[in-house]
């Protein structure tokens, strides 16, 4: 009776490490085929670039009092995971999420650190037309003076 415990012990068990290597190589074949983020700077910006992106500032609340580039929406960065995805199906019903992930997106933040971040997180969810302001609102308030 033991030696059938060991044996259904040990099958369990490789067939278990098996399943977590097999895993593990999955993920690190698809990290390592991840697209960096598009970034744009300020001097890319037109009022026809603008157009074609819903726009998102991922800034804290707190740091809205000096501004917004025109037509962004308001989504924090530390809830773009769960807020995009509600906020496209809300606004674009005759559209699946699937489709709606490949929707052109600009994400800016102060300096564009948090909105580069911003669209790593939402490559993670199978978003696929994401871009980046580098500088931020920082450089696009300084432009627009």
């Amino acid at each position: 009776m033991q030696t059938l415990f060991k044996i259904i012990f040990f099958t369990f068990l490789s067939v278990l490490l098996l399943a977590c290597s097999q895993n593990k190589a999955e993920l690190t074949s698809s990290t390592n085929t991840k697209q960096p983020v598009k970034e744009i700077t300020v001097n890319d910006l037109t009022e026809n670039t603008l157009d074609k992106y819903l726009i998102i500032d991922v800034r804290e609340s707190n740091e809205l009092k000096v501004g917004m580039i025109p037509k962004a929406i308001h989504i924090p960065m530390g809830q773009i995971a769960s807020e995009l995805p509600a906020f496209l199906e809300k606004n674009n019903k005759n559209q699946s999420l699937s489709e709606l992930k490949n929707k052109p997106i600009l994400l800016y933040c102060g300096s564009g650190k948090r909105s580069y971040t911003s669209a790593e997180t939402l490559q993670k969810l199978g978003f696929t037309n994401l871009t980046s302001l580098d500088g931020g609102f920082n450089a696009y308030n300084a432009m627009s003076k």
